[in-house]
């Protein structure tokens, strides 16, 4: 087994953290994550020392106008979704960052609609997308070989310059058991050069969220 990537520079750009033992959950929170769902900072921190990521971007899964998340869980976009919202992506001057390989459908292959939508999004150059997420959408099981084409589809249209790595962790609402290591075995096997690699994992979030050395 090749394990060259623990040792290489990682920045993971979407991960959790779930306390509720230190911080308790609201009562009225829509969805209370629990057993192998929750996270401490302290167990990232472990997991991010074992495999060797030296940043990690925090993404915060119930915010948004305070305890109410009925607007961001209805912007939250999957399928041929997209397709209605690439108008006011078009018509923006912000830069937009697409999580999960914007979820397709793997049933629907490449020409589905939504993700050619994503595809012309990429052209833009404002762009960037999470190849991360495998799991929400594939059909098989790890190493998740039927979403290949769509990462590699997107690494096209995006161009590697645009793309990010990042692990889900401590992966909410997964189907199955989810192994941080198996995912870097997932992007070792998808990109085996060294300095593509180093583009996707260190790089490009160094560039866009400012990371430092």
């Amino acid at each position: 087994m090749d394990f060259r990537i623990f040792d290489e520079p990682k920045i993971d750009c979407h991960v959790h953290v779930f306390d509720p033992a230190r911080f308790p959950y609201q009562a009225n929170t829509h969805y209370s994550p629990a057993g192998q769902e929750l996270g401490t900072p302290g167990q990232l921190e472990l997991v991010m020392d074992a495999y060797g990521t030296r940043h990690a971007l925090l993404v915060g899964p119930n915010s948004g106008y305070g305890l109410d998340n009925a607007c961001m869980l209805d912007l939250q976009v999957e399928h041929d979704q997209l397709v209605r919202m690439m108008p006011l992506f078009a018509d923006s001057d912000l830069r937009i960052l697409v999580d999960h390989c914007g979820r397709p459908a793997v049933d629907a292959g490449l020409d589905q609609p939504g993700f050619q939508a994503l595809l012309d999004l990429g052209s833009t150059r404002r762009a960037f997308v999470k190849l991360s997420g495998h799991v929400k959408f594939s059909r098989e099981p790890a190493l998740h070989e039927d979403t290949r084409p769509f990462v590699m589809a997107l690494v096209d249209a995006f161009t590697l310059d645009h793309c990010l790595w990042a692990s889900d962790w401590p992966h909410l609402r997964a189907p199955g058991r989810i192994d941080y290591g198996v995912l870097l075995r997932q992007t070792l096997e998808l990109f085996p050069d060294a300095s593509h690699r180093r583009k996707l994992l260190w790089d490009n979030p160094r560039t866009i969220f400012g990371f430092g050395p």
